[in-house]
């Protein structure tokens, strides 16, 4: 895996987490949630491929679950060490797998309240490791 690969992955992750960013001064219109759940979404898959990249650029053991790759994450320091990251996989879970998940209302809460802040945190956790990389 190349180093400029995962630049233009974390590049990738910069315009991810700038329109999640964004999507908070809409809050209140009737398309908000979605607006939200979805940049959620592409901010979640940019950092687990990124972190898949720089796990094989590093030549890390291959995680095999994805919990597995996000307790990788938190051990390199990669990601947050919260518990949160497993509810995250999961609300993603309902979200990609079911047009409307029943707790629709709820996980867009779990987004701004519990899983922003740890995006935030891994988005620059991965920028500052790749900007040590040649």
């Amino acid at each position: 895996m190349s180093v400029e690969f995962m630049k233009m992955l974390l590049a990738n992750l910069d315009q991810a987490m700038a329109h999640l960013r964004e999507v908070k001064q809409y809050r209140g219109h009737p398309l908000y949630p979605e607006g939200l759940t979805n940049r959620f979404r592409l901010a979640y898959e940019t950092i687990k491929t990124l972190l898949i990249h720089y796990l094989q650029y590093r030549e890390v053991k291959k995680p095999v679950f994805h919990g597995e790759l996000l307790e990788l994450g938190m051990q390199l320091e990669l990601l947050p060490k919260n518990s949160a990251w497993h509810d995250m996989l999961a609300d993603r879970n309902s979200l990609t797998h079911e047009y409307s998940p029943p707790d629709f209302l709820e996980i867009c809460e779990a987004i701004e309240q519990r899983y922003n802040n740890l995006l935030e945190i891994s988005h620059a956790n991965f920028t500052r490791e790749i900007s040590k990389l040649n």
